[in-house]
């Protein structure tokens, strides 16, 4: 019964000290470029050209392919942040939105 108590405290404290030390190995973490994107799909795609097409068979493996002038804040949702835009104005009567955008 003693080595039993004594193995659930040692996986415990394993446990703990991994879970600390968690955060700071995976900030540590770079982006790799140049791999290969893979995932499963439901159906077939009819083509790969999101402006032709609006299926999800299309828009779920081309959506992280293209940018948007503006996305939702991931971390402060229904913020919106920019993402190819830098800035923008709003007209008075709210129907014109102008972008200024950041070059590639």
């Amino acid at each position: 019964m003693r080595t039993f108590k004594r193995q659930v405290f040692s996986l415990s404290i394993m446990l703990l000290i991994g879970l600390f030390i968690a955060p700071w190995v995976l900030a540590a973490e770079q982006p790799r470029y140049g791999e290969t994107r893979r995932i499963a799909l439901a159906a077939d795609p009819p083509i790969l050209d999101m402006h032709q097409e609006t299926t999800f068979a299309v828009a779920q493996p081309l959506g992280p392919v293209y940018n948007n002038l503006i996305v939702f804040d991931p971390h402060n949702y229904p913020e919106i942040i920019g993402d190819l835009a830098k800035s923008w104005t709003i007209s008075d009567d709210y129907l014109t939105y102008t972008f200024r955008c950041t070059r590639a």
